[in-house]
């Protein structure tokens, strides 16, 4: 049995939010839940793929273990931007968490054809934010602080 120290690494973020109040607000969500992870912010959802594949002007940045992706569930462009993210081949591997706008509806209704890890509804709570990348797989663990 290897009883060696294991290293963890934060998990990286990528916020795909187009309005800076919400992105604001989704840092303060990490803060009051006490995520110290790095967060990428990206404003525009066409600037995802370019991202992801490193192309200019990201290339060097860092490859997201996430994506907090906002979803407009009436929006159909954006529906179809998220299922051309989700089939990207360089998006394998990374975990995805659609945000909802917040419109009165079941947040569970039109959601069930998303490829999605999880689905999140506006505002974002800190607790529900846990919750969500908790449930992620195998990310748990990064939550956790080694008992003395």
């Amino acid at each position: 049995m290897d009883l060696s120290p294991v290293n963890f690494e934060p998990l990286v973020f990528l916020l795909v939010e187009d309005l800076p109040e919400d992105i604001f607000l989704m840092t303060k969500a990490f803060e009051e839940a006490r995520i110290c992870n790095r967060i990428i912010a990206l404003k525009r959802q066409a600037d995802v793929l370019p991202y992801l594949r490193g192309d200019a002007p990201f290339a060097g940045r860092p490859r997201p273990d996430v994506i907090l992706f906002k979803l407009n569930a009436s929006d159909p462009d954006a529906r179809r931007m998220l299922n051309a993210i989700r089939q990207n081949s360089a998006s394998q591997g990374i975990e995805t968490i659609a945000i909802l706008e917040s419109d009165g509806t079941d947040p569970n209704e039109n959601t069930f054809d998303l490829d999605v890890e999880v689905v999140l509804s506006k505002p974002i709570r800190a607790a529900n934010l846990v919750a969500a990348v908790g449930s992620l797989s195998g990310n748990w663990l990064r939550f956790m602080k080694r008992s003395a």
